[in-house]
């Protein structure tokens, strides 16, 4: 159950600017914010920090996903969808 992402699973980014562009695009306009990010790529570990300062300075929380967490305020994207966007370098 995840709603915004960094697209490190699906996308090839030339620069780590345009990932960090991805993951501040991906978020849902309301609602809780449940971002994938997977843990093995280089690219994605030098990325992280940024994304989560960009967060924590836009007023966001961190929190570990329990299996009694409430979700009930994300807006759920349909099972297997993931947001398609274009990076600010104009690469996906």
């Amino acid at each position: 159950d995840w709603n915004a992402s960094n697209g490190d699973g699906t996308e090839t980014f030339k620069t780590d600017d345009a990932m960090f562009a991805y993951a501040i695009r991906s978020v849902p306009a309301e609602g809780d914010v449940v971002m994938l990010v997977h843990d093995n790529l280089q690219r994605t570990v030098r990325v992280l920090p940024r994304i989560i300062a960009y967060y924590q300075e836009q007023g966001y929380t961190f929190a570990r996903l329990e299996p009694d967490t409430d979700l009930s305020n994300c807006q759920r994207l349909p099972h297997g969808s993931h947001p398609v966007l274009e990076s600010a370098d104009g690469t996906r």
